[in-house]
């Protein structure tokens, strides 16, 4: 149980505890800190204590190579920016959670446990989201909320766990058709049109249709399909409001295509934003608003509008260059063709989804909260691979046994 405990407690840690405003910057700082700190006893003590065998970490090179982009990207903060390494070394700690895949790993988490955390941080998430929403204009989270697009845009921290939960329970419905999936469903899909983001809806909409047809388990894939698309015309008139703002942003940024605000966004930070040809090798480095650095990044926001979370893998790309975006396209690579059973193939969605929003939307990869749920997966597919490696050797062991016993009377 005290395991488990470690782990609820720097999943939450991630999050910041949702950035409750009645936490304080100070606290909230010290509580992902502390995150770190634990995930860095967890590991120690294990090297010294934990003499077993544990499972292969396909993923450690990965993890390895992001690290290094990281404290690469220090020395352009400093060089080019003027930026000081003690103030980076703070200002990048939601990096440091990549330690929660070794944490995983230290402390042997059972995947049934995990994924029931994942539900419940995924179900937290959309509740914490609709109390915010009726409660507007009295901010109870301090994160980014905007009036846009006939709604209210809450972003929130955990929005991976609720796509991993969406999958799971769509995938859980079909084989038990319990109306506790299908609940979540339904709640999930109203957070996703409140967002008011058209590459969630779009995005969601696409993967849902491709997982039943996919879906080996279910028959008639056409009836199930008409009947997915027509659920969608209550939801369209319940929410007519932002579906039509929506399409009246999307008919605007049409008609002027070279004014988009991601584009510009983009292009700023791909040349404008780099100090030198340095910068464009090993990134800019993560910006705290305790430098001058990170007063000048806070006024693109402020004034400019250009969000380096707004442009996905550029923006990561401004921050870390070249090998982490080779490290991201290479993570894909691997978790993509990984050989999953039926249980688990939930999980692949979450990286098609960021896939097919690599540039339009915030990187999963390059904060705390999805950084953990990223891990969540990559021990997920470890424990797999250890699983059937497992498998076949039992099964090669038997095969041998029962040729050996052959003719023997």
């Amino acid at each position: 149980m005290f395991k488990k405990l470690i782990v609820i407690y720097i999943a939450l840690a991630s999050l910041s505890y949702f950035n409750f405003v009645y936490l304080g910057d100070s606290l909230v700082k010290l509580i992902e800190l502390s995150g770190i700190g634990l995930m860095i006893l967890t590991i120690v003590l294990s090297l010294i204590y934990d003499k077993g065998e544990g499972f292969i970490l396909n993923f450690r090179y990965h993890v390895y190579a992001i690290f290094i982009a990281v404290f690469l990207s220090m020395f352009m903060a400093y060089q080019g920016h003027g930026q000081s390494f003690k103030i980076t070394l703070v200002a990048q700690r939601f990096m440091y959670y990549y330690l929660f895949y070794f944490t995983l790993h230290a402390l042997k988490i059972p995947t049934r446990f995990i994924i029931h955390l994942i539900i419940a941080i995924s179900i937290i998430h959309a509740f914490f989201y609709i109390v915010q929403f009726f409660a507007y204009p009295n901010v109870l989270f301090n994160v980014r909320i905007s009036e846009d697009r006939g709604t209210l845009r809450i972003f929130l921290p955990g929005f991976s766990y609720i796509i991993i939960t969406y999958f799971y329970s769509l995938k859980k419905f079909f084989e038990e058709y319990k109306f506790f999936y299908l609940g979540i469903l339904m709640l999930f899909l109203s957070i996703f049109v409140l967002m008011g983001t058209r590459q969630v809806l779009f995005t969601i909409a696409l993967l849902t249709i491709a997982f039943i047809l996919l879906n080996k388990e279910i028959k008639s894939k056409f009836l199930l399909v008409t009947l997915v698309l027509l659920s969608f015309i209550p939801v369209f008139f319940i929410f007519q409001d932002i579906f039509m703002q929506l399409f009246a942003v999307t008919k605007e940024q049409g008609s002027q295509s070279d004014d988009d605000i991601r584009v510009r966004s983009a292009t700023f930070f791909l040349t404008t934003f780099n100090p030198n040809r340095f910068a464009y090798i090993v990134g800019n480095g993560v910006s705290s608003q305790n430098s001058n650095y990170g007063v000048l990044v806070q006024s693109y926001k402020d004034y400019l509008g250009f969000y380096q979370s707004d442009v996905g893998l550029i923006g990561e790309y401004s921050r870390f260059g070249i090998l982490m975006v080779l490290t991201i396209i290479a993570t894909f690579i691997s978790v993509l063709k990984s050989k999953l059973g039926s249980e688990y193939t939930f999980l692949k969605y979450l990286f098609i989804s960021m896939l097919l929003t690599l540039f339009t939307g915030s990187s999963a990869f390059g904060t705390s909260d999805s950084i953990v749920a990223l891990c969540f997966v990559f021990y997920f597919i470890d424990v797999h691979k250890h699983d059937q490696q497992f498998k076949e050797t039992d099964e090669e062991e038997e095969t041998e046994e029962e040729i050996s016993t052959e003719g023997v009377p």
